[in-house]
């Protein structure tokens, strides 16, 4: 059945979220997309660089990026844009790239804000409310020795995390991720009573307080998840995102098993992007569309953050197959 779409982007990325039906184009949502320079005329000031400047300057380079960011959503059909992360090293003594000091991760949003206005769905990162896995000998010894000191720790990421969401509602940020690597190729890295004791009801009261504050609350994770979706629905989260294919999460089981209790967004395999050819590209993220664009609870993207390292011709490509798509969805023809 042929459909006009008269939702807007954001909107779009609401109603997935909502898991109701989609109508017409895809909602096409990015964990992190690095690559926006390519498609603007201005250059992002992050990391190390914008770390450098006075308050002056880094108010101008707000301004500037605010821009970058306007023109590249005129460029490429996204539904939401997630805003620069915290401060962290990819490596000793290196700053990460897309990344802002935490004040200035604020003032950013109110300046896309101001230009984009309501077409795109702002998403931040709402820091680390639920623990990650961490293979570090001592904190896996802690985790069996010393398991209240676990529970102290697990207490304050949540009131932290709780107090940031506060200030991403006063800005007007309408989701918050947090990324929290809970699993690896093999499965869960804590085990069934850790999960239950220290995962799963840190995320419940996050996702609950984020949605009191009228707010979408998304899990990112990597690793075999799927025998906890159930599980991580329940907690009243609005979104997983990744649905790793590395690890061997299939799109199609994943979006029976939550059966519309929650949102998944990906999978669209990162490793493609970076090697794949854009005929490849365009193929497999066309074929993914097709086959899952009129479920509800899906929202299309790569399965991590789309790195600089992603050629720019790809990303072209996965334009090209998400307006297709949407073209193919309201007057039935593929162009």
């Amino acid at each position: 059945m042929l459909c006009r779409d008269m939702m807007t982007p954001r909107e779009r990325f609401i109603s997935a979220l909502e898991r109701k039906p989609s109508k017409g184009s895809v909602p096409w949502w990015d964990l992190e997309f690095h690559l926006w320079d390519a498609f603007s005329d201005h250059r992002l000031i992050l990391g190390e660089e914008f770390a450098a400047l006075d308050a002056g300057r880094r108010s101008d380079a707000l301004k500037k990026n605010a821009a970058a960011f306007e023109q590249g959503t005129n460029e490429i059909p996204f539904s939401a844009i997630t805003l620069p992360t915290r401060f962290w090293n990819w490596a000793p003594g290196q700053l990460a790239y897309f990344i802002l000091p935490e004040d200035d991760r604020f003032a950013q949003l109110q300046a896309v804000k101001e230009r984009v206005g309501t077409k795109v769905a702002l998403v931040a990162s709402g820091g680390g409310p639920v623990m990650s896995a961490n293979y570090d000998p001592d904190f896996c010894e802690k985790l069996f020795d010393e398991p209240e000191a676990i529970d102290r720790e697990v207490e304050q990421r949540i009131c932290e995390g709780i107090e940031v969401a506060k200030r991403w509602r006063d800005v007007g940020a309408d989701a918050l991720f947090c990324a929290a690597d809970i699993a690896d190729n093999a499965g869960p890295f804590f085990n069934p009573a850790q999960m239950e004791r220290w995962i799963i009801p840190p995320m419940e009261r996050w996702a609950t307080a984020v949605k009191e504050m009228g707010m979408k609350p998304i899990l990112h994770s990597d690793g075999d998840l799927a025998g906890y979706l159930e599980r991580i629905a329940a907690t009243g989260i609005s979104a997983l995102q990744a649905i790793d294919p590395v690890a061997g999460m299939e799109l199609t089981a994943s979006l029976a098993k939550v059966r519309g209790k929650m949102a998944l967004v990906g999978n669209l395999d990162c490793g493609l992007l970076i090697t794949g050819t854009p005929d490849a590209v365009e193929e497999t993220a066309l074929a993914m569309l097709h086959e899952h664009g009129e479920k509800p609870g899906w929202i299309f993207g790569a399965s991590n953050a789309v790195q600089q390292e992603v050629p720019r011709e790809n990303i072209r490509a996965v334009i090209r197959a998400v307006n297709r798509h949407a073209k193919l969805a309201q007057t039935g023809v593929d162009v």
